[in-house]
C-alpha cells in the first residue's frame, strides 16, 4: 500500500488466523462501559457513542476506496469493496479490528455502454456503488448489535454522513467531488437525510446536521461544528 493514508485505514484488517481464533464480538461490555462515563444521560451517550465507534472503520475503508482508486486498484485490483461479510473484531470491551473486507471483480467482458463511458462517469458510478455498500453495512451493523435498536436510521445515518463529509475534507477530496458523494450516501440510504453542503458553498469547516452527544460527556463543552452552536 503506497499511500499512507491508505495504509493507516488497512492496519487494524485481522489476519485469516486471528479471524478464526476470535469469538462473536460482545459490544454490550463497551456499552456498559460507556454507561460508566459519567455522562448526562448516560444510556443515550453511551449508543451513539457505540455507534461511531463501530461506523467509523468501514467509513474510513470506504472514504480512501473513493479518494484514492491507485491504492485500491494495487491491493486488490479491482474496483470496488465488498463489505457484505464485514464484521468488527472485539477485545477487552473496544474494537480492535476488522475482517471480512472482499474484492469484487471487475467484469470480464464489458458492455459496449461500458465501454462508452467516460472516466468521470466511472468514477460517479464507482461512488454511487461503493456508497450503497456502505449504507448496507451500517445497516447490518445497526441490527447486529441489541443495544444500538433503539437509535434512529435516519440519524444514524446522518451521523454517518456528517463523519464521512469530514473524512473527505481531512483527505483533500475536491468539494466539488465530495458533493457528489454526499449526494450518492443520501441516495443510497432511501432517506430524507438534511444534507450539510449545498451546491457551490460548501467548506471544509461545514456546519454538522448531526450532535454526537459529547457535551453529555464534557461539562456542555461543544465539537466544532456542532448544530448546538447555531
Amino acid at each position: 500500500m503506497s499511500c499512507e493514508r491508505c495504509r493507516l485505514a488497512w492496519q487494524s484488517e485481522c489476519s485469516a488466523e486471528e479471524e478464526r481464533s476470535l469469538v462473536q464480538p460482545e459490544a454490550s461490555i463497551l456499552y456498559q462501559s460507556l454507561l460508566a462515563l459519567g455522562a448526562d444521560n448516560p444510556g443515550r451517550y453511551a449508543r451513539h457513542r457505540l455507534w461511531a465507534l463501530m461506523f467509523w472503520r468501514p467509513l474510513y475503508l470506504v472514504a480512501c476506496s473513493v479518494c484514492c482508486q491507485d491504492c485500491l486498484d494495487e491491493r486488490f485490483e479491482c474496483s470496488h469493496l465488498d463489505l457484505s461479510e464485514f464484521r468488527l473484531h472485539w477485545a477487552e470491551g473496544t474494537v480492535v479490528g476488522f475482517s471480512g473486507v472482499r474484492r469484487q471483480d471487475r467484469s470480464r467482458s464489458a458492455s459496449s455502454a461500458q465501454n462508452a463511458e467516460t472516466a468521470a462517469d466511472r468514477l460517479q458510478r464507482g461512488v454511487e456503488k461503493q456508497m450503497t455498500t456502505l449504507v448496507r453495512c451500517c445497516d447490518q451493523l445497526l441490527a447486529s448489535v441489541s443495544e444500538l435498536k433503539r437509535i434512529n436510521r435516519r440519524f444514524a445515518l446522518q451521523l454517518v454522513l456528517d463523519a464521512l463529509l469530514e473524512r473527505l475534507a481531512a483527505l483533500d477530496v475536491s468539494s466539488d467531488q465530495s458533493l457528489k458523494i454526499a449526494n450518492a450516501f443520501v441516495q443510497a440510504t432511501k432517506e430524507t437525510l438534511g444534507l450539510a453542503v449545498l451546491p457551490g458553498h460548501w467548506q471544509p469547516d461545514y456546519q454538522r446536521q448531526s450532535c454526537c452527544l459529547h457535551y453529555l460527556k464534557s461539562a456542555n463543552d461543544l465539537c466544532p461544528g456542532c448544530p448546538r452552536n447555531v
